[in-house]
């Protein structure tokens, strides 16, 4: 994480902050503070990546209605990722990839008019690669270390720019890496609330072999499973239990 504000000029800038400060709106009259301006709310999906994995992380809008632009420092944990590439419209974003290494990359985006997004549509694509395993939830923050973090709405106010995880309401078993598997593998899951998670396992004639409970946060988690945990051979049933809803998930254990 950056510790103070620094004074970095923005890299591929069309319109926008260069100096940590916006003077004028997009549209290119004064800029107007409206408080009671609802905020724009940048989300992007959670879930688990594994060491040396590259993933494409989209990020969505929320409430982005009438939005001309905002600007943005997003900082991360550069010992757990690494920014491999930033994809978007091209010509209507600008990032700085300059501080990667310490965990912070600017951005900035602008249109000539208006524009309403739904929760579906992607506003851009942050390629990550993985240096260990990580749950991506919460792993991205906003600050303005480097570039204010703001958004420009209807004629040119300014509001407050936020950065949320989606939230998948659905408990799930995402995989078992390996299956089919012999000494140990691992199942990776998502509780949607924090909460008590109760796993079950049984054999192919429905006979409960194994049984445990723990208590988990809420996101993407992996627990390893080990041979010893399991006496049986061939197909088992998997099935996980959390009070928002039950997830199955089949696996072959081999000798």
């Amino acid at each position: 994480s950056l510790s103070s504000d620094m004074d970095i000029d923005f890299i591929g800038v069309k319109v926008g902050d260069v100096n940590g400060d916006v003077s004028e709106s997009l549209s290119g009259g004064g800029l107007s503070t409206r408080s009671e301006q609802k905020p724009v709310t940048l989300e992007y999906d959670g879930g688990i990546m594994r060491a040396g994995e590259i993933k494409s992380v989209a990020f969505r809008g929320r409430d982005y209605k009438e939005v001309l632009g905002w600007q943005l420092t997003m900082e991360f944990d550069a010992d757990k990722m690494e920014i491999l590439e930033v994809v978007g419209a091209a010509e209507e974003n600008s990032h700085n990839l300059n501080g990667m290494e310490e965990g912070w990359l600017t951005m900035n985006h602008h249109v000539t008019k208006a524009e309403t997004k739904s929760s579906e549509d992607v506003l851009f694509e942050i390629v990550i690669r993985a240096k260990e395993t990580v749950d991506l939830s919460g792993k991205f923050e906003l600050s303005s270390a480097v570039t204010r973090t703001e958004a420009y709405v209807g004629a040119g106010e300014k509001t407050a720019l936020r950065l949320d995880t989606r939230i998948d309401e659905e408990t799930s078993i995402i995989a078992v890496t390996p299956n089919p598997w012999i000494t140990s593998t691992e199942i990776e899951f998502h509780i949607p609330q924090a909460g008590k998670g109760i796993w079950e396992f049984y054999d192919v004639n429905g006979k409960l072999i194994h049984r445990k409970q723990e208590q988990y946060e809420r996101g993407g988690k992996v627990m390893v499973l080990d041979r010893r945990d399991i006496e049986a051979t061939g197909v088992i049933y998997v099935k996980l239990t959390t009070d928002q809803g039950v997830a199955e998930y089949k696996m072959i254990l081999v000798d």
